[in-house]
């Protein structure tokens, strides 16, 4: 596949804030078993008005494990990925550079409510090293990342089309205290099949 995302935000006063185009390679295992699929993407990020420091080829690869959860009709689903964002030389706008490594494991618990109705809690965390953080200077940066929450898949409500709502909570632990956060999110998805 190729992917093209537009990220538009109100802050700075800059309406566009960045693009990014690559390309997504997907291997699904046809025969049963626990190993289901891997995606591997590779793609160019554009961060308008910012320098080199944002700018990035991002390397990005995951495989999905699925297992039966406590009803036969439970899954759990196992997603570790890792990620390399390649930052080029340089500093960004506020003097630092996003060039990281990141491993990642995603954890979901899906149970079936009715034909057309799933629901499962959500659980993630990734540990994202920084390397060369402050080019030229002193400044190191890690982070530890947590995200728990809700996941609702409903089908047939409208013809041919899933609706994916989910809430999560994230907490960012990170070496450095001003990038220590929590965040609340909440998120709607239209799905079409063709």
């Amino acid at each position: 596949a190729i992917q093209y995302e537009l990220s538009i935000t109100d802050r700075d006063d800059r309406d566009l804030f960045s693009n990014s185009a690559g390309t997504l390679f997907n291997f699904e295992n046809l025969d049963k078993g626990l190993f289901t699929a891997a995606d591997t993407s590779l793609y160019y990020v554009d961060f308008d008005d910012e320098t080199s420091g944002k700018d990035a080829v991002v390397f990005t690869s995951s495989g999905e494990f699925v297992h039966q959860g406590f009803r036969e009709a439970d899954q759990v689903t196992l997603t570790p990925d890792v990620t390399f964002n390649g930052a080029r030389s340089g500093q960004g706008s506020d003097g630092f550079r996003d060039q990281y490594y990141e491993l990642g494991l995603d954890i979901a618990y899906v149970t079936q409510v009715s034909e057309d109705l799933e629901i499962g809690p959500i659980f993630s965390y990734y540990y994202r090293d920084y390397t060369d953080y402050e080019p030229g200077g002193s400044t190191e940066r890690d982070d530890h990342n947590f995200n728990i929450g809700l996941e609702m898949m409903a089908s047939n409500v409208i013809p041919d089309t899933m609706i994916l709502l989910n809430y999560s909570f994230e907490r960012n632990k990170s070496s450095l205290e001003t990038e220590t956060y929590r965040n609340h999110s909440m998120g709607i998805n239209f799905i079409k099949a063709f």
